[in-house]
């Protein structure tokens, strides 16, 4: 049997008819950006019906000029109706995201080998503490950076 690797986009019509019909779609989801939770992880999406709340992770188009789709999680819902959206393993906020760019969100993700809900109470509190230390993990990695700087500089001198 010969692998055939397709990009997203020419995915994209397979998955939209799917969770239209009301079905979920299993990918891989790649990338480094939601870890420790997903490394190479099966995800379930399914269609995100009415507004995404706090804490869910949604596969969105980012606009950048490139429109790459992407995995992140909500960390913030904004009165405009827009999302602030942050992967686990990144500190920068990406904003604002648009319900029209969501495509899907996750409703399961495998993990060790085993399909885990997110309705699940432990993955819940797992969600709700990654969202909430993301400003102490952004001011360790400033803390950090700063730190590399100094070295450097002082190896210069």
């Amino acid at each position: 049997m010969r692998e055939v690797l397709v990009t997203m986009e020419d995915c994209l019509p397979v998955i939209a008819r799917k969770l239209a019909e009301g079905g979920s779609v299993q990918l891989t989801a790649p990338g480094t950006s939601m870890l420790p939770l997903l490394e190479n992880s099966v995800v379930e999406l399914t269609v995100a019906n009415g507004p995404l709340k706090k804490h869910d992770i949604a596969l969105y188009r980012r606009m950048d000029g490139e429109e790459r789709f992407v995995l992140h999680r909500v960390i913030r819902t904004r009165t405009d109706g827009s999302y602030a959206m942050c992967g686990d393993n990144q500190v920068l906020i990406e904003s604002p995201i648009w319900p029209a760019q969501v495509i899907a969100k996750v409703s399961r993700f495998e993990q060790n080998g085993i399909m885990v809900s997110v309705d699940d109470p432990r993955y819940r509190r797992y969600a709700r503490r990654r969202v909430a230390s993301r400003p102490f993990r952004a001011l360790i990695e400033q803390l950090h950076r700063m730190c590399k700087s100094l070295i450097r500089k002082n190896a210069h001198e």
